[in-house]
């Protein structure tokens, strides 16, 4: 998802190539990053009375090398029994359920579970969201549990391990073969760039790449899309990165790419008109727009990235509309209810503007807020509720851009 830098108007609503075959040098010491995990295990692992050295060893193993070749180690620093009450559909509903009841964790959460969802196929062994400090892996149940630990659960780890850490599923004898019979344990040479470009990565879902070193990143996964190899949602993800970094240019380029991989990509055309906009390319960014505002049962939050670029494409009626239906679909947050206000103030419609800064506030005190509220209840005719949030607003950001502003109001105000 794109975060634009914040202003006065609207906040998001969400959202050289070297040669690779050369062998990796060890990673300096003081470079290396250690990456703290929570060890979540279920009823199937405590039945077993080594089931914390099973689990344990199995991390070992799965992350042996990875301070050496790309500068993360990794350490068990916590442990969960988890209980679950039922059985999921999905490896992924199963994580969801599992980090809800661990609750807030550093670092990485890792699950280990023996209960097959009933949606997995024989085959699925595992399931990582990109850059989400969580994963988890299906201990299989047709081998003998010492087999399951040396053959089977570690790989699985560390195979899910290199999704997390922005790796696609790559053809050939090495982790990330998505076909368990063909997986070998070694990283292939490009993989470890990524996994190196990827060493200072936030774990952070809301911003997959943030802190990462994007033009290597960009390289390898230029290589890869060669190649046929490349996953089109890591591409989408690049561009945004480079989106928010402010590099247009970059992000343009790696979202036409992953466009020209997957032609009817929504994320890949919101995340390129977001970019076009931001350019001021906007008739090709309007028809994007255009195009994306006419697709059915889009997401709250995606119906609030298009009330945004209607509002930066001048189209403040059509912006109101969009941030009405992912606002009746459940959007929820400071942003939304900021940018409708926004849009409600530039149309004069004071009073459901004053409302929606009131509400925006409510979820979240922020600067912006208490200034938009503050010309509302201007427009208003109320000076005692402008009073207010002027200097609320000035409370928090006293040497804000529009503290003068800020200022000139309440000097018309004295003796009110």
């Amino acid at each position: 998802m794109i975060r634009f830098s914040p202003g006065w108007g609207l906040l998001p609503a969400f959202v050289a190539i070297l040669a690779w075959a050369t062998p990796a040098p060890s990673a300096p010491t003081e470079d290396l990053r250690t990456v703290p995990i929570t060890l979540v295990t279920d009823r199937v692992f405590q039945k077993t009375p080594a089931w914390r050295g099973v689990a344990r060893r199995a991390i070992e193993l799965g992350t042996e090398g990875w301070a050496r070749e790309v500068g993360l180690r990794f350490r068990v620093t916590d442990e969960f029994t988890w209980r679950p009450n039922r059985s999921f559909p999905t490896l992924g509903d199963a994580l969801d359920h599992a980090l809800e009841a661990a609750g807030p964790r550093e670092g990485l959460v890792v699950v280990f579970t023996g209960n097959r969802p009933r949606e997995v196929a024989d085959k699925d062994y595992g399931f990582a969201y990109l850059s989400a400090p969580a994963l988890i892996v299906l201990s299989p149940h047709d081998a003998p549990f010492a087999k399951q630990l040396h053959e089977h659960l570690a790989l699985f780890f560390r195979h899910e391990l290199g999704h997390v850490y922005g790796l696609p599923h790559l053809k050939g004898e090495n982790v990330m073969n998505p076909a368990p019979e063909l997986r070998a344990d070694e990283f292939d040479p490009l993989s470890l760039e990524v996994l190196k470009a990827n060493r200072t990565m936030d774990l952070n879902p809301e911003m997959p790449f943030e802190g990462s070193d994007l033009e290597a990143l960009r390289d390898v996964y230029l290589i890869f899309d060669e190649r046929g190899q490349i996953e089109t949602a890591l591409l989408v993800n690049l561009g945004l990165a480079f989106h928010r970094r402010g590099d247009l240019g970059d992000a343009r380029k790696v979202l036409e790419t992953a466009l020209r991989r997957e032609r009817h990509s929504v994320e890949g055309k919101l995340g390129l008109a977001q970019t076009l906009v931001a350019m001021e390319d906007l008739d090709l960014g309007r028809e994007l727009v255009e195009t994306l505002s006419g697709i059915q049962d889009l997401s709250a939050s995606f119906l609030a990235a298009l009330g945004e670029l209607w509002m930066r494409l001048g189209e403040l009626d059509r912006g109101e509309a969009f941030f009405d239906r992912a606002i009746a679909q459940g959007a929820e947050g400071f942003a939304v209810y900021y940018n409708r206000g926004v849009a409600r103030l530039r149309r004069e419609h004071f009073e459901l503007a004053k409302a929606d800064f009131e509400t925006a506030l409510d979820i979240e005190e922020r600067p912006e807020g208490l200034f938009n509220l503050g010309l509302s209840c201007d427009a208003l005719g109320d000076p005692r509720c402008a009073i207010r949030a002027f200097r609320r607003y000035l409370e928090l950001n006293e040497t804000a851009d529009r503290a003068e502003e800020a200022e000139r109001f309440l000097d018309r105000y004295q003796g009110q």
